[in-house]
């Protein structure tokens, strides 16, 4: 049997690279609204609240709903209301 050693300093930076190029993949996807955020932060291999502080630093909101979406809901939730 061959046992495998490695130093985790030696592997560390390649680790990081990952973790950066899986959250750079998952962003845009999310901003694009093809993918939820617990999707984005499992891709990214984040946790939901981490994957929310990153997108939180770079200035991306959360709630991705469009004004004009919003105005629908609103008019149905009237709507609801008046019946």
């Amino acid at each position: 049997m061959k046992v495998l050693t490695f130093h985790v300093a030696s592997i560390l930076p390649e680790m990081k690279r990952l973790r950066h190029w899986k959250i750079e993949q998952a962003v845009p996807r999310f901003q694009k609204q093809e993918i939820s955020l617990a999707l984005a932060a499992e891709e990214a291999g984040l946790s939901v609240y981490q994957m929310m502080d990153e997108l939180q630093h770079r200035g991306i909101a959360l709630d991705q709903t469009t004004p004009e979406e919003a105005r629908n809901e609103i008019k149905a939730i009237l709507a609801r209301m008046a019946a």
